[in-house]
Parts: C-alpha cells; sequence; structure tokens
C-alpha cells in the first residue's frame, strides 16, 4: 500500500482499518462529510461505521490522491479497476 500522495512517511502505529463498500458523501457551506460503512447481501441496510468531517480543501486533496491512486492502480495491474 502506498504511504500517501506524497510518499511522506506515515506512521501506522494508532490507526485502525476497517472495510468499506458503501459510501456517503455530503456537505454543507463549511465542510465535507464522508461516510463510510459496510453492506453484505441485497436489500440489507448499510451499517455506517466512520465519518470524515474535512473543508473543501482537503476534500479535493483527498479527491485528487485517489485518482492518482486509481492511475498507478491501472498502470500497475494493466487494467482499470473493476467497476469503471
Amino acid at each position: 500500500m502506498s504511504e500517501s500522495a506524497t510518499d511522506e512517511p506515515v506512521s501506522h502505529a494508532r490507526s485502525i482499518g476497517r472495510y468499506a463498500n458503501v459510501f456517503r458523501v455530503g456537505f454543507n457551506a463549511f465542510e465535507m462529510v464522508v461516510e463510510f460503512g459496510e453492506q453484505f447481501a441485497d436489500g440489507e441496510q448499510a451499517q455506517m461505521h466512520t465519518r470524515v468531517i474535512t473543508n473543501p480543501v482537503f476534500a479535493r486533496g483527498l479527491a485528487d490522491s485517489l485518482n492518482d491512486a486509481l492511475a498507478r492502480y491501472a498502470d500497475t495491474y494493466s487494467s482499470e479497476p473493476p467497476g469503471t
């Protein structure tokens, strides 16, 4: 896994990994809200477990980092990620 978009060292000592296959994104005048959750069966209600609240400048950085990682994924595995 890549350390970060800038490849600066990142400490993972206190981070907790959670699987997510459901995402909800919202915003108001001052911040962006991204929620992460899991859903295992069709029709089952998603269980949201994490909410990240940030300002639009940092949300743009997140979007750019995700797009960069997806491009590097495609280069590494010679195909687009599933679902694109």
